[in-house]
């Protein structure tokens, strides 16, 4: 006859005190932020190191990092905060930020030698001279502005905004962000990867026409080409003025890519096997070259009463073609994951894109460019569908800013940037 089992007593647990519960959902909450930022730069290519809770010692500052990203020679060194941003945070900081700055090939050495899988990850045709070190504060909320121009120059700052923007845009064009967030980190096209070790600049160019100054009715130094590009290089080489991006600028006016609208428009690529065939509008910068079919090098600058046959060298270069009109059209090839990309990366190599290009004249500002885009899509859209209000707003600020609706809008966006309004309109 076996013994019944002894009752033995249950030991109860104590109940956590407020400030225990309270500690376990601020760690939960950092795990969560920082799993979302690793995320984000492991979807788009990067390698992470990771590193978090290292102390070191360099150049007589000590300190720590928490990640290591690193892709192709671009190597960023990141920081993340979910607490209440103060200047007394970034501050302990700043000086350890600023002696790799001032010693990046120093940093590297150090960094070879120091922490575990970093020499390893790096490709080893890039010298310690050629690699480019930024350094990415995450920050869960955002920082005072006293905070940014502390931080400016030496760190990029992360947050708010910016965070949503790229959390969306790798959700929506998966490793094609990557162009955008290499911009964000204010590095320049020759910058990055193999094109670091060349010595010269290069451009790119397609076979295209000229259309006559006469017919475009353009102003004067203005002139209109027509050619076949592939998606892969105008992906890398494009702009977008999207409204709650990155750039700090008001004149956007742009929406955000719909994830929804680029899915059914990769799936119908993959299905179809067909490319779009209503061309892509974008302005060209002031250096492209038109050279007449069969003779390179030489520019074409005067004026002719027939389309004719031309080689158009764009330079290459970040931010060399801004989109005006069809920019998911373009971004529907983007380098996915989903099962459409056997086909597509095949596809996204290929001149099928028709691109009607405006190239500007020579010493054409900025706010001159970006208003003439703005006025360009409300003329292209406009006559196409109703345009949303808050669209018309957002080109009448850029096209027309002493009207009344204009100095408005300025107001409110300016209130929303700094001060008790801050990220609340």
């Amino acid at each position: 006859m076996s013994r019944p089992p002894s009752k033995r007593s249950k030991s109860k647990r104590r109940p956590l005190s407020k400030e225990q519960l309270q500690k376990r959902a601020q760690e939960r909450e950092r795990l969560n932020f920082e799993k979302r930022i690793r995320s984000l730069f492991e979807k788009i290519g990067f390698l992470r190191i990771p590193v978090d809770g290292e102390h070191f010692e360099f150049d007589g500052r000590t300190g720590e990092i928490d990640d290591i990203f690193v892709h192709e020679n671009v190597v960023i060194l990141t920081e993340y905060y979910t607490g209440r941003p103060d200047n007394s945070h970034i501050l302990k900081k700043l000086p350890l930020y600023q002696k790799i700055n001032h010693s990046p090939n120093l940093f590297v050495k150090f960094a070879k030698e120091r922490f575990f899988g970093f020499a390893e990850s790096l490709n080893k045709i890039y010298g310690d001279k050629n690699i480019n070190i930024r350094i990415l504060y995450a920050s869960k909320n955002n920082p005072d502005d006293e905070i940014y121009d502390l931080c400016k120059g030496a760190v990029s700052i992360f947050s708010g905004m910016n965070q949503k923007y790229f959390l969306s845009l790798v959700g929506t064009i998966s490793k094609s962000a990557i162009f955008e967030i290499l911009k964000f980190l204010n590095l320049e096209y020759s910058d990055i990867g193999e094109v670091a070790l060349k010595t010269s600049r290069d451009s790119f160019s397609y076979e295209g026409f000229l259309l006559p100054d006469g017919q475009s009715s353009y102003p004067p130094g203005y002139k209109i080409v027509s050619f076949y590009a592939d998606p892969e290089r105008l992906i890398g080489k494009s702009y977008v003025l999207r409204r709650d991006g990155w750039r700090e600028n008001f004149q956007l006016y742009q929406r955000i890519l719909l994830a929804d609208k680029i899915r059914n428009m990769r799936t119908y690529l993959s299905n179809e096997g067909r490319v779009f065939v209503n061309n892509i509008v974008a302005t060209l910068p002031a250096g492209t070259r038109i050279n007449e079919a069969g003779s390179p090098g030489q520019n074409l600058v005067s004026d002719t009463n027939k389309v004719i046959p031309v080689s158009v060298q764009i330079p290459d270069t970040f931010d060399a073609i801004g989109i005006v009109d069809g920019q998911h059209r373009l971004y529907c090839y983007h380098e996915g994951n989903d099962k459409a990309e056997e086909i597509i990366k095949i596809l996204r190599k290929k001149q099928t894109l028709l691109v009607t290009g405006i190239i500007y004249p020579e010493n054409t500002s900025i706010a001159d460019r970006l208003q003439f885009e703005a006025k360009l899509f409300l003329e292209i859209n406009g006559t196409q569908a109703r345009v949303q209000p808050a669209l018309t707003q957002e080109i009448e600020l850029i096209v027309r800013p002493q009207s009344t609706v204009s100095i408005a809008k300025r107001i409110i966006k300016e209130l929303s940037v700094s001060g008790p309004y801050k990220g609340l309109l």
